[in-house]
């Protein structure tokens, strides 16, 4: 729980959210706390719409100690921490989804990094739906992507680049600084053991208890929700798709792993309609 100095150095006021937030929960694994001994700064860097949200509840209830983030406007409403703490040791991750010209400043004072990744494809459908509905644990309903079609088609378009630039950057790192490299996919399929390797890279001691604990509330207040529909939509026209393909081939470069992002690529209606004039004689 927040102590007083905490809060005022946070610049917090009013109600205890974070309280609020506990309250909500089914279950509580653990009150995160700030660490009172000098610790080493780590990033948790991905592309928006990664599962950082979901990553960082993750790891405060598994090993009670708050994480953090490069951006002020985050308050406690996110997580049940606030505030942007990645200047100091005090946390356990400090987020960022921050460009190039950031992370020269960030790497530069940075102890090391969790590198968290999904398929962009992914991702861009997950962003898209925080825009949409303002809401980190909401879907966006199908018809929204017609209605805000603007907003869709900028956020499609920035997804591939930025996985490429994320994976690029903090991929070459690795030579500098330690990485640790968290598939978003393998967190689906057994979240003990990523949750086990975050802890053994982050060398925090955690029980068997906890981790089941964490294991059985591992949604809380935090996973969003969606539908099977939403799931099954796809709405990647064939540019869209042959353009992440590029952005993903050349991330390979550096993970060769995300290469099973790759898409199937179709021509486009007017490729097709070329392609079936050249077969008419």
């Amino acid at each position: 729980r927040l102590t007083g100095k905490d809060r005022k150095r946070l610049g917090f006021s009013g109600p205890r959210i974070e309280d609020s937030l506990l309250q909500k929960m089914s279950h509580v694994c653990s009150r995160p706390v700030f660490l009172k001994r000098p610790s080493p700064v780590i990033l948790l860097a991905s592309v928006p719409g990664s599962g950082s949200f979901w990553t960082r509840y993750l790891l405060e209830q598994l090993t009670g100690v708050y994480t953090g983030s490069v951006y002020q406007s985050e308050t406690p409403k996110l997580t049940l921490l606030g505030g942007g703490l990645w200047h100091n040791s005090s946390v356990l991750v400090v987020k960022t989804h921050s460009g190039p010209s950031t992370h020269e400043r960030l790497a530069y004072k940075a102890d090391g990094v969790v590198l968290l990744l999904r398929n962009p494809f992914n991702t861009a459908k997950a962003e898209f739906s925080r825009e949409a509905t303002h809401d980190n644990r909401k879907a966006a309903t199908l018809d929204m992507f017609e209605s805000q079609k603007d907003v869709w088609k900028r956020v499609v378009r920035m997804a591939g680049q930025r996985f490429e630039t994320l994976v690029s950057y903090w991929g070459s790192r690795a030579f500098s600084m330690p990485v640790h490299v968290v598939f978003f996919e393998d967190m689906l399929k057994d979240l003990g053991k990523e949750l086990q390797r975050m802890a053994d890279f982050l060398n925090v001691e955690v029980s068997k208890d906890k981790l089941q604990c964490v294991l059985q509330h591992r949604s809380g207040l935090h996973r969003r929700n969606h539908s099977s529909d939403y799931d099954k939509f796809d709405p990647f026209d064939p540019k869209t798709v042959a353009n992440h393909n590029e952005h993903i081939r050349a991330a390979s470069m550096i993970i060769p792993r995300v290469v099973s992002y790759l898409r199937e690529e179709k021509p486009s209606r007017d490729e097709f309609h070329e392609e079936q004039k050249q077969t008419v004689w």
